[in-house]
């Protein structure tokens, strides 16, 4: 369960010991979407839950998949909602995680092989090694700010999703199919520019299409190639994930915004009044809504089919980008579409009324919506942010794990 109380972070009736122990593993989060930036801080509840103890939301001009439409913007809103939170918060925070949209993200793949002078059982230095190995032959430069496995192998046949499974396997060698992600440098001091002043002395960056991969799509999905579908406001993403890495990846410029400009433009709209036509719009209705008018506060009348036929016009060009990606990285379909399932999340899925079953008539594959699995938050547009607390809590955990003693870094 998410509580959204910035005052308390405790709801329910917890001894000091809970309390303080709460506290002392909550992580501060900041989301950088397409229009909006939010940081929040939170820590897990029950039920795999979050319990947020403050939060703030701040709109700025976004970016496109070129980059920010106005990097001072986004510096001014970034700074504005952490120093809002911080400003109430009773607590000490020394790291705050920044999640890093695709369109600054280079991703890059490898298939990477390690041998051993004779059989031993895997450790985890081992996978280590390996991913090492693997980043040396890529001689990448730029800021590696995270890597994972789509999938292990050791001998000829034997394939493993998780390293947990690997670890005291004997073998005479180690492979694996890794995944690096590199944030652009430029993204990364705006971010660093933004909060130079509030008191955070580590900042960690981490991929925010990655982090959605592992914390929405279910493991058993990932066993094969799934299919993801950010549809953000300005930005849109692809992705193809495998195991616990991204295969590959898009961002394109298309999504809420592109359709409200083709609803002002067809019908000489203001801002406004295009996104309240998008508001009450389904192009999932049936056939009787199809000969109800839409008509404003001054009488205007503008048929529902004519309006319908923009925003299915705006979705097609969503789709065509979801093609075009798929055709360019696989000649086989088959091979990706092999559970027949496109999973589509983000700000868009919620903001376009009736955008699945389209696209699922458009592409001819089953649509699954996906948001955050809370009671009363799980909406699509949240989903970003929640992925990306889970991942901050995890890499705390693991930290914690190792400071008593654990096997993992």
């Amino acid at each position: 369960m998410l509580y959204n109380n910035i005052n308390s972070c405790f709801l329910y009736k917890n001894t000091k010991a809970e309390k303080l122990t709460m506290k002392n593993e909550r992580v501060a989060v900041l989301d950088v979407r397409s229009f909006e930036v939010t940081f929040l801080i939170g820590t897990r509840g029950f039920n795999d839950g979050f319990v947020v103890c403050g939060h703030e939301t701040e709109e700025y001009e976004g970016y496109s998949a070129q980059g920010f439409i106005d990097e001072e913007a986004f510096v001014s809103s970034a700074r504005s909602v952490v120093d809002s939170v911080l400003k109430t918060y009773k607590g000490k925070l020394h790291k705050i995680y920044v999640g890093v949209p695709s369109p600054f993200i280079r991703l890059r793949t490898v298939g990477q092989n390690l041998p051993f002078s004779r059989r031993r059982k895997i450790a985890a230095s081992d996978i280590e090694t390996l991913f090492d190995c693997g980043l040396n032959t890529l001689s990448e430069q730029g800021r590696c700010i995270r890597h994972s496995a789509m999938y292990y192998a050791i001998g000829n046949t034997n394939k493993y999703l998780s390293e947990d499974e690997l670890y005291g396997t004997p073998s005479s060698s180690l492979r694996g199919g890794l995944s690096y992600y590199f944030a652009d440098e430029s993204f990364c001091a705006l971010v660093e520019k933004a909060l130079a002043e509030l008191p955070f002395a580590e900042i960690v960056f981490l991929p925010t299409s990655l982090a959605e991969a592992l914390y929405l799509l279910p493991k058993r999905e990932r066993n094969g190639y799934a299919v993801l579908l950010d549809v953000g406001y300005i930005s849109s993403t692809i992705s193809v994930v495998y195991g616990d890495g991204i295969v590959h990846e898009k961002s394109f410029t298309a999504g809420t915004a592109s359709i409200i400009c083709y609803l002002m433009q067809r019908f000489q709209l203001d801002p406004e009044t295009a996104e309240k036509i998008l508001a009450t719009a389904n192009i999932a209705a049936g056939d009787d809504s199809l000969d109800k008018p839409w008509t404003d506060d001054e009488g205007r009348s503008i048929p529902v089919q004519q309006i319908n036929d923009v925003i299915e016009y705006g979705v097609d060009m969503i789709c065509d980008q979801v093609n075009r990606f798929l055709n360019e990285r696989y000649k086989d379909l088959d091979t990706v579409w092999a559970n027949n399932t496109l999973w589509i999340t983000g700000e868009g899925v919620e903001a376009i009324r009736g955008i699945g079953d389209h696209i699922s008539r458009r592409l001819d594959r089953a649509v699954k919506r996906l948001g955050p699995d809370l009671a009363y938050h799980d909406e699509p547009s949240l989903s970003s942010r929640f992925a990306l607390l889970a991942m901050a809590l995890s890499d705390r955990k693991k930290k914690r794990f190792t400071l008593f003693g654990g096997k993992r870094s």
